[in-house]
């Protein structure tokens, strides 16, 4: 049995990208781009029309408004975050 950190589950280079791929599909279940708008598939359909998030002033507007949902995690706004940087050219690499 692994005694390391947290007792972390060994995993082969297949069985992680099988997870990864796993991931990523239910991150695009949950939130994707439909007409104009990103769509939160959450149990019920939350939409914010993508205009309202094109500059980085408005995303992190919503980034902060979607942190106080209680069905928001952080791998749904990181999702989120990176979704809608790439689709409106939003550059959100940290600079030294």
């Amino acid at each position: 049995m692994n005694q390391g950190y947290n007792n972390p589950e060994i995993l082969s280079m297949k069985e992680l990208e099988k997870k990864y791929v796993e991931y990523i599909k239910e991150m695009q279940r949950i939130c994707s781009i439909k007409d104009n708008a990103i769509v939160f598939d959450i149990g019920f359909e939350y939409e914010i029309e993508l205009r309202r998030c094109d500059t980085p002033q408005k995303l992190l507007s919503w980034v902060y408004h979607l942190s106080e949902k209680t069905w928001m995690t952080r791998d749904i706004i990181r999702y989120f975050i990176r979704l809608v940087a790439q689709h409106h050219g939003i550059d959100i690499k940290i600079k030294a």
